[in-house]
């Protein structure tokens, strides 16, 4: 659904980071590397979008063959996002 999110880089969190574009806030998980490699003012990410019964949720990747290793794994039975 959503390719990248570009944008400030408006809060980091110990596995998330959020990113306004276009005056919303988009809430996206991410790894260690992604945190400790993104610049303190405008940010880039690859995204994922997962749908559960009960939860929406952005994974995000500083590269498109990261995200491709995600959906990749995610895609086997029993692997989970987080």
């Amino acid at each position: 659904m959503y390719a990248y999110i570009t944008g400030k880089l408006a809060e980091k969190g110990h596995d998330y980071v959020v990113i306004e574009a276009g005056g919303v806030g988009y809430r996206i998980f991410t790894n260690t590397h992604a945190l400790s490699s993104l610049p303190s003012e405008h940010a880039k990410l690859f995204t994922h979008f997962v749908v559960k019964e009960n939860e929406q949720s952005l994974y995000g990747f500083v590269t498109e063959p990261e995200k491709e290793m995600f959906e990749k794994l995610t895609g086997i039975s029993g692997v989970g996002p987080k």
